[in-house]
């Protein structure tokens, strides 16, 4: 893992490495596989491997000890008003113990990256999570299943 943040001293956050994803992949596809309802209206397996190998989006690793916890993944977004973080997806365990690494970690980056502000796109629930972080809610998203329509 390349830029690391420690909060607590035995939990590390850092950016994987094409090497670190590739290790650890098949571990992360058996945790992915636990919990598709969380990214699988969105992604597949696959680009979101290959978007993590070829630089699109970031998987950061979270560490306690030797052995990762839970998975971060976040991608750069350029707006006309500014550049954001977006956090679109975690998986793993020990989520609540790991969030004050992952916050300053993410937020560390974001301002080495010039970002405005890092976003989190996430499921019901996280808002009440994440305000202790310093996170405030701003806006929903709605949306509609299109995939059992069709053009009239």
């Amino acid at each position: 893992m390349d830029r690391s943040v420690h909060v607590k001293p035995e939990i590390v956050c850092g950016l994987m490495s094409q090497v670190n994803i590739e290790r650890f992949w098949p571990q992360m596809v058996h945790e992915l596989n636990r919990v598709p309802h969380i990214w699988n209206k969105w992604w597949t397996l696959e680009a979101l491997r290959g978007q993590a190998l070829g630089g699109g989006i970031q998987m950061w690793g979270v560490s306690h000890g030797r052995s990762i916890q839970m998975v971060v993944c976040s991608v750069l977004v350029d707006f006309p008003a500014g550049r954001a973080l977006q956090v679109f997806l975690a998986f793993g365990n020990s989520m609540d113990e790991s969030l004050p690494t992952v916050v300053a970690t993410l937020e560390n980056f974001a301002l080495s990256m010039d970002c405005k502000r890092v976003e989190v796109v996430g499921r019901e629930g996280w808002e009440k999570v994440l305000a202790r972080h310093g996170l405030k809610y701003e806006h929903s998203t709605l949306s509609i299943d299109l995939s059992k329509r069709s053009v009239h």
